[in-house]
């Protein structure tokens, strides 16, 4: 029977920062480590291949050689982007076909931004296979996970950016300001 699994989680962050929180590959590892959590030889989830192009290869792994094998289906800058899968990948090798495909080739993995209230967007998440099997209960396991994850990275930077902002200061606070610093220094 075909899966569809959808999720979604609201941000308060740039549609800027939501792109490239999904897509750098420093923060990539980072959110998806509840796929592949990272090993002190390095391993860890990565993502491999330019996801700007319709028809470029990319591949979703471990850091050891073994993960997923998918095709730029769709691809909007900032707003949406849509991968197929076409296979595995087992100790760096690919495999296309096979019964260690057939139950995951040519599933959807999407991924879109929407606007949502005043400074919030929602990334919304939904992938869509031929059939529901081991894998997919997994996945709806996971993705919650990772995107807590997701949440905390873009909103910890935008906190920053607004607490390191300077303060506007009324004439009388600046006055005040200075008033305090004089008292300070004759002391």
């Amino acid at each position: 029977m075909p899966f569809t699994y959808k999720s979604s989680v609201t941000l308060t962050a740039t549609k800027t920062k939501i792109w490239s929180t999904l897509w750098s590959p420093e923060t990539y590892k980072v959110w998806t480590a509840p796929f592949a959590p990272p090993g002190v030889d390095g391993s860890g989830s990565q993502i491999e291949g330019d996801v700007s192009k319709v028809g470029n290869k990319i591949y979703f792994t471990d850091g050891k050689g073994s993960g997923m094998v998918a095709l730029v289906d769709q691809y909007k800058k900032l707003d949406h982007i849509v991968f197929k899968h076409i296979g595995v990948l087992q100790d760096k090798k690919e495999i296309l076909e096979g019964k260690e495909v057939d139950a995951w080739k040519n599933s959807l993995e999407a991924y879109y931004i929407k606007k949502s209230t005043g400074k919030t967007w929602e990334l919304q998440v939904e992938m869509t296979g031929p059939e529901e099997n081991e894998m997919t209960k997994y996945l709806q396991d996971i993705w919650p996970k990772a995107l807590v994850i997701f949440k905390d990275l873009c909103e910890k930077e935008e906190t920053k950016k607004e607490t390191d902002r300077p303060k506007r200061k009324s004439k009388g606070s600046e006055e005040k300001e200075e008033v305090t610093q004089e008292v300070k220094k004759k002391k």
